[in-house]
């Protein structure tokens, strides 16, 4: 069975959703002419650039680039998935979801997923503190150091090394056995039937921000593979979005104002049994700008706290440029080689952690420290180096008191005149990949052009009959453009929270951010055909150029056909382009 939303239940959440009212739980809202402004919920700001469009049913931030409908906002503002999100919004709307017979018994699929997840961890945990099965699992954790309190408090279990033990227990409390296997608990036989995926593992459950069960984690115990094995991403369990520990941590994150961030299970454990609180950790994958954004909820002081070896080193390095986009910069404990949370607080103890978090650099100063000392700064060249390595990521830097005082003892490390250094940093500004700065297209008549077919969707057939978006140049509003042609193919019109989900992340905020934007059109029809045509008289004079270019290396090869054959093109289009303006008025009627 899978788990699923209908197209029609999910746009009629769209539509009886008023996103502004929603929103407003959140942030306080101002009506500034067509639409409502506050200061960004996603990161920090003083002046607002958050704007939210009612009749479109879209928001977006001109600062942070987050957009989209209510259903995104519901996810980005709490961290939910979006089969949450969506069910949370069902029920503040009183909007109900069909459901097969057996559904009805269960509930919704969301709850029932959540409740086979609930009765897992019963099963699991059962096996570790009662049962005879468990004693390996107890042993584990008891030779780890880890205290039967901490079981309680995280949860824990043991799957027992048995292929059919959960199946039975699932099949007992009448639960469907293909959600189940959905959430990675379990799989199908060849034979027909299913088995138990998790064996002779410890067990870690994990929650989303509400505390409910979403997935798990499973510690092999016999030297099998994978030594770690997760659940599978499913309806209820996205790993980007999801952090071990936090629905118990949260309070002291929120209480202590800072968060450890720690890479494995065993070293938030230990961390927590020492009583160092406030302590999450990422789910078998790197830190994400998920993490990043649910964190900030709670706290702005993130310590990184990965292992000693160079590769738990790098890792921190590597999350450097997604803090700095989001306006933190995070301190480091930088553990003795060879060392891992789990194994330096039980030997160091508590004292000594808190000792070495009070001196614990930025990372960013870590990194100027790394790339200086990689470097034989006698050298010029390697000087020269050093600033290409770090000034894109000082450039990423919002407060300019900060990025000066960088810039300052950079200077004094590397003996370079800070004016040298101003002229490297200006050239290696990051682009970001469009975080915390406008869309800003080199051809402006395109993004002109995308911006009126967003806002006057009556002008989409005309554009599709002149074949104008074939002439983009812009890579990314040209694969804008045909996605939305397609769409008014399909659909006969034109709703922005839509179609925003036939959109990857990166071009969704550019359609919403143009979407957003109040353009003065003019006169509509002159505006369309002076629109058109001069994008496509671009895009003529960049083929003419091409010719040239080909008819010259033709003459030089003393290929007489095929200088004849390119001038001839040449000449058509030349033709093409001189009767441009007809053409054009022609195909718009005018």
């Amino acid at each position: 069975m899978t788990v699923s939303f209908t197209k029609d239940k999910i746009e009629e959440i769209r539509s009886r959703a008023n996103i502004v009212d929603v929103i407003s739980e959140y942030v306080s809202l101002k009506k500034v002419g067509k639409n409502y402004q506050a200061l960004c919920p996603f990161h920090s700001e003083k002046t607002p650039s958050f704007s939210v469009n009612e009749e479109k049913q879209i928001f977006y931030c001109f600062g942070c680039r987050k957009g989209g409908d209510v259903i995104t906002f519901l996810q980005e503002a709490s961290g939910i998935s979006f089969v949450e999100a969506v069910r949370q919004l069902a029920e503040k709307y009183g909007i109900s979801f069909p459901s097969s017979s057996q559904g009805q018994a269960q509930g919704t699929p969301y709850e029932t997923l959540i409740r086979i997840n609930e009765q897992a961890i019963a099963y699991y945990h059962r096996m570790l503190v009662e049962r005879p099965e468990g004693e390996a699992g107890r042993t584990y954790l008891e030779k780890r150091g880890i205290h039967g309190e901490v079981w309680k408090v995280f949860k824990l279990g043991y799957a027992p090394d048995r292929w059919d033990g959960l199946v039975r227990f699932l099949a007992s409390e009448k639960l469907p056995l293909e959600l189940g296997k959905e959430l990675g608990l379990i799989s199908s036989r060849k034979g027909g039937g299913f088995y138990d995926c998790f064996r002779g593992r410890i067990m870690f459950p994990i929650f989303d921000v509400s505390g409910k069960p979403i997935g798990f984690g499973g510690r092999d115990l016999g030297g099998g593979f994978p030594k770690y094995l997760n659940s599978p991403e499913s309806p209820i369990y996205k790993k980007r979005l999801s952090l071990f520990g936090l629905p118990i941590t949260r309070k002291a994150i929120r209480d202590d104002d800072r968060v450890f961030i720690v890479e494995g299970y065993f070293d938030l454990l230990s961390l927590y049994q020492a009583g160092i609180f406030p302590v999450i950790a990422p789910l078998g994958t790197a830190l994400t700008n998920e993490h990043i954004q649910t964190l900030k909820r709670f706290t702005t002081n993130f310590y990184i706290v990965f292992d000693g070896d160079p590769a738990g080193q790098n890792a921190a390095l590597r999350s450097l440029e997604m803090f700095l986009d989001q306006g933190v910069s995070p301190r480091v404990l930088l553990l003795p080689p060879g060392s891992d949370p789990d194994e330096f607080i039980k030997i160091a103890g508590p004292q000594k952690f808190h000792e070495e978090a009070k001196q614990a650099p930025y990372l960013l100063d870590h990194f100027v420290d790394v790339a200086v000392k990689s470097k034989d700064i006698s050298n010029p060249y390697d000087k020269d180096q050093v600033i290409r390595t770090v000034m894109p990521m000082i450039n990423r830097i919002d407060q300019a008191v900060v990025q000066d005082d960088y810039i300052r003892r950079l200077s004094e490390k590397l003996m370079v005149r800070e004016d040298h250094i101003r002229v490297l940093k200006e050239s290696s500004a990051p682009s970001r990949d469009g975080e915390g700065r406008h869309y800003v297209s080199d051809n402006r008549r395109e993004e002109f052009l995308l911006t009126l077919m967003l806002h006057v969707p009556t002008v989409i057939p005309v554009v599709d009959k002149t074949q104008v978006v074939e002439d983009f140049s812009d890579p990314d509003l040209k694969e804008i453009a045909v996605i939305i042609l397609e769409a008014f193919r399909e659909e006969g019109t034109i709703e922005i929270k839509s179609i925003l989900g036939r959109f990857e992340e990166r071009l969704r905020g550019i359609l919403i951010e143009l979407s957003m934007k109040e353009e003065n059109f003019g006169s509509l029809r002159t505006s369309l055909k002076d629109c058109i045509c001069q994008i496509k008289r671009t895009s003529m004079k960049r083929l003419q150029m091409q010719l040239t270019q080909e008819i010259r290396k033709a003459q030089d090869g003393r290929d007489e056909t095929e200088v004849r054959d390119l001038t001839r093109r040449k000449i058509q289009l030349s033709v093409q382009e001189r009767d441009l303006n007809n053409t054009i008025g022609a195909l718009l009627d005018l």
